[in-house]
């Protein structure tokens, strides 16, 4: 991922049960703030899954991803509070 970021929206928690566009992003920088592995989930606007991956714990190298999505995209967590997210760019 590149070396410097600009973040464009403030973090927030993804639900377990309401898919997130996170302020319209189509770069997404997540985290895992748990020590347990989580589910992350991409779906379209049509509810339609795309795809999913898991994210590591915070204390391994597996801790964040960053997601390339459309704006109208959401990403949810199998459990909330487990991964947080915000909206960013590169450069």
């Amino acid at each position: 991922m590149p070396e410097a970021i600009k973040v464009l929206s403030q973090e927030i928690a993804l639900s377990a049960t309401q898919g997130n566009t996170v302020s319209n992003a189509s770069l997404v920088r997540v985290v895992n703030i748990t020590s347990n592995f989580a589910l992350l989930t991409k779906r379209d606007s049509a509810n339609t899954v795309l795809g999913s991956l898991t994210i590591g714990p915070n204390d391994s190298a597996y801790g964040e991803a960053y997601i390339i999505k459309q704006p109208s995209d959401t990403i949810e967590a199998n459990v909330a509070t487990t991964l947080y997210a915000c909206s960013v760019g590169y450069f």
